[in-house]
C-alpha cells in the first residue's frame, strides 16, 4: 500500500469523494448496525481530539485528524455495504489482495537483490530488506488470505489454487527477508489457532511445522549474524528497553496519555536512537492513556467475538485468523492506528471492518434477507 502523497490523493479523489457524494441515511444506518463500528469511530474520534492535550495544538492538527477519521469512516461504510448486499465482492477482495501481494513482494525481493554481487553477500545481507515490518505485516495478511482461503477454500479452482501457492511462497520468503520475528508468530498464532477451534489436524501439522522452520532459521540467522553477547537484545529488537520507558512516561499521565502528536524518542543503553514504541498497545496508551485504550480493547474483543461466531458451522477462519493476527503482531509492532491510507488499514481495519459485516448480517437477521457471501 503505497503512502506517497500521489497515492492518498488519488484514492480521496477516485475513492473517498464519489462515495461520500453518494452515501445516504440507509448506508450509513447498516453500517452502524455494528458495535464494532460505531466504538471503532469513537476511538478514533478521541484519538483526533487528542491534539487538544498534545502541547500546543493549532487548528491544522484538529483539520487533519478530523479528515482521517472521514476517511476511516468512510472506508467502514463502504467495505461493510458491499460485503452484505454483493455476495461476490469478498470473493473478489481476497482474490485482488492475493495478486497485487504476489506482484508486489516479488518486486521488492528482486530489487533488493539486485544490488547483490555474490551468494555470500546475499546470505549476509539476508533480511535486511529495505522495508519495515510494517510491510511485512501487509504481506503476512496476504499470505494468511493465500493460505486459509485461496488453498483452504477454493482447492477446485486451478487458476486461483495456483496464485494462491505462488503468493504463499513469495509472501513466506518476504516475511522472512524482513526477519520480523513479530510478524511470524503472528501467522503461526493464526493458524494455530484455526486448528485449535476447527479442530483441524492438516492446520494442526501446519502450524507446528512452520514454527520448527521458522524457529531453525532465526537460530541460524542469529547465530551467524549477531554476536553472541548481544544476541538477546538483538533478538527483541531492544523492546524491553524500549516498553520499560514508555511505560515510565505511561505513569506519568495514565488517564487520557500526551496526544496524538506525542513525538518521543527512546535512547538504548548502546546509544541507538529508537522512534517508536515497537507496540501499537503501548503506543495508544501513550496517545489516549488508558481510557482510549480500554475503547481500542473493546472493538477488538468485539471484532473477534463476532468473527467466531457459527465458526464451526462455516468452516472459513479466514477473518479470525486475519483478526488474531493483527492482534498478536500490534503487541510488539505497529504504527498509528488513525492516519492516511497505510499498512494498519489493510492488517488491521480490514479485518475489523469484515468482522463487523458478520455482526450486521447476524444482527439484521431474519429482518433482513441479504445475499451470503460465496
Amino acid at each position: 500500500m503505497p503512502s506517497s502523497k500521489v497515492h492518498n490523493q488519488l484514492y480521496y479523489a477516485l475513492v473517498c469523494l464519489p462515495f461520500l457524494f453518494s452515501l445516504d441515511r440507509e448506508r450509513v444506518a447498516l453500517a452502524l448496525r455494528s458495535r464494532t463500528i460505531a466504538l471503532s469511530l469513537v476511538y478514533l474520534a478521541l484519538v483526533a481530539v487528542s491534539s487538544a492535550w498534545s502541547g500546543e495544538p493549532r487548528l491544522e492538527h484538529f483539520s487533519k485528524f478530523g479528515f482521517h477519521v472521514v476517511y476511516l469512516f468512510v472506508f467502514f461504510t463502504l467495505t461493510v455495504n458491499l460485503i452484505v448486499r454483493r455476495p461476490l465482492f469478498l470473493q473478489h477482495l481476497y482474490r485482488m489482495i492475493l495478486a497485487s501481494a504476489l506482484v508486489g513482494s516479488a518486486v521488492a525481493l528482486a530489487m533488493f537483490y539486485s544490488d547483490v554481487q555474490n551468494w555470500p553477500e546475499r546470505f549476509h545481507g539476508f533480511g535486511r530488506l529495505n522495508t519495515t515490518n510494517l510491510s511485512a505485516a501487509m504481506v503476512g495478511t496476504a499470505t494468511l488470505v493465500a493460505y486459509l482461503y485461496g488453498i483452504r477454500r477454493e482447492p477446485n479452482r486451478p487458476v486461483w489454487s495456483w496464485l494462491s501457492w505462488l503468493t504463499l511462497a513469495i509472501g513466506l520468503a518476504f516475511v522472512a527477508a524482513s526477519q520480523s520475528r513479530a510478524q511470524m508468530f503472528a501467522m503461526w498464532s493464526a493458524v494455530g489457532a484455526g486448528a485449535l477451534f476447527l479442530r483441524d489436524k492438516r492446520d494442526a501439522l501446519v502450524a507446528v511445522g512452520s514454527l520448527s522452520v521458522v524457529a531453525i532459521f532465526l537460530g541460524l540467522v542469529l547465530f551467524a549474524l549477531v554476536e553472541p553477547g548481544n544476541l538477546v537484545s538483538r533478538g527483541a529488537s531492544y523492546r524491553f528497553e524500549i516498553w520499560g520507558q514508555a511505560l515510565d512516561l505511561i505513569r506519568e499521565r495514565p488517564m487520557f496519555g500526551y496526544g496524538q502528536n506525542i513525538d518521543r524518542q527512546y535512547t538504548m543503553a548502546d546509544g541507538i536512537v529508537i522512534t517508536h514504541a515497537h507496540s501499537s498497545y503501548l503506543s495508544s496508551l501513550l496517545r489516549v492513556g488508558v481510557v482510549g485504550t480500554l475503547l481500542l480493547v473493546i472493538v477488538c474483543v468485539n471484532a473477534l467475538r463476532w468473527s467466531l461466531t457459527n465458526i464451526r458451522e462455516q468452516e472459513s477462519f479466514v477473518v479470525p485468523g486475519l483478526i488474531i493476527h493483527a492482534l498478536i503482531f500490534m503487541a510488539a509492532e505497529g504504527a498509528k492506528l488513525l492516519s492516511n491510507p497505510r499498512e494498519a488499514w489493510l492488517y488491521f481495519w480490514l479485518p475489523v471492518a469484515l468482522s463487523a459485516a458478520r455482526e450486521i448480517r447476524r444482527r439484521s437477521a431474519p429482518a433482513a434477507d441479504f445475499p451470503r457471501p460465496s
